[in-house]
């Protein structure tokens, strides 16, 4: 990445060249997926692409991290923290248990919209290149994405287009968490007054759902770099979260996934026997 960051050329074109590295790296794996499947023998397509789209999905790997930090608070809070240190962003040395336990139900429900319902959508809608096209602008929003002296122009199109990219996937994503967890129109209604919490458009939204599903109260100030930055929590009304409920918060995510799958896979059915019937006719 490094062969695109040229910061000595100053701020307008960093932001050309992150403008150009935001673009040019999606569509380059649109068109190499895209290729690839076509040049592909027929009946090694689909299974190609089942395996395509799983690279994109990363659910289990984030719940199985989850869990180590679970496994690590039994055994001591150092270690709760060392854990916690490994899947999320924020400064670890000073945190207080309550603390680990939160950032990894946040780190969680994160995961869940722009890891899991995020890709399955964009496969839903464009089969394996689309989803490996948005793997690559997340991707890119990791790396470069950071609101800091080094990248502050350079990632700046590449965060813009990760917020644009999981805008829709994330509502989705409170959608499905409401439902898996059973509750009403009125969880809906407080995760979505509670979204302004949160400086990301999507994050926010996702956080406040987990909350009101799992009724545990989340976010609030977390320090990044050795500076406190002060958030309001999200399911206030409810206690903080516990021990146990990271497990609660993985299988959350994984009924969500599941209901994503059933309803990604309900939507191409669908379509088949729409267009079927049409050309029937």
């Amino acid at each position: 990445m490094s062969c695109w960051y040229a910061p000595w050329l100053g701020g307008g074109a960093e932001k050309k060249a992150g403008l150009l590295l935001a673009a040019g790296l999606p569509l380059a794996a649109y068109v190499a997926v895209w290729s690839l499947l076509r040049r592909a023998p027929r009946g090694l397509r689909l299974p190609a692409e089942v395996w395509l789209v799983s690279t994109a999905l990363a659910g289990r790997d984030l719940s199985d991290a989850a869990r180590r930090v679970e496994r690590g608070l039994d055994h001591c809070l150092a270690e709760g923290r060392r854990e916690v240190s490994m899947i999320v962003g924020r400064d670890t040395a000073e945190m207080t248990e309550d603390e680990v336990v939160r950032a990894t139900i946040e780190t969680v429900a994160e995961n869940t919209g722009d890891g899991v319902v995020s890709p399955m959508l964009y496969a839903a809608l464009g089969g394996a290149p689309l989803a490996l096209a948005f793997k690559a602008v997340s991707t890119l929003d990791s790396m470069v994405g950071y609101q800091d002296d080094r990248y502050r122009h350079f990632g700046r199109a590449s965060a813009r287009l990760d917020d644009l990219a999981n805008l829709a996937p994330a509502r989705l994503t409170g959608v499905l968490a409401t439902v898996a967890a059973g509750r009403g129109p009125g969880a809906v209604s407080r995760w979505w007054e509670e979204r302004r919490h949160h400086p990301s458009p999507n994050a926010g939204l996702v956080e406040a759902s987990f909350a009101q599903a799992l009724r545990v109260q989340l976010g609030g100030a977390a320090r990044y770099g050795g500076v406190l930055h002060p958030r309001p929590s999200v399911g206030r009304e409810y206690r903080a979260p516990r021990r146990a409920d990271i497990e609660r918060a993985i299988r959350l995510s994984e009924r969500v996934g599941a209901l994503g799958l059933g309803a990604a896979v309900t939507a191409l059915v669908s379509a088949v026997v729409f267009g079927a019937g049409r050309r029937r006719s």
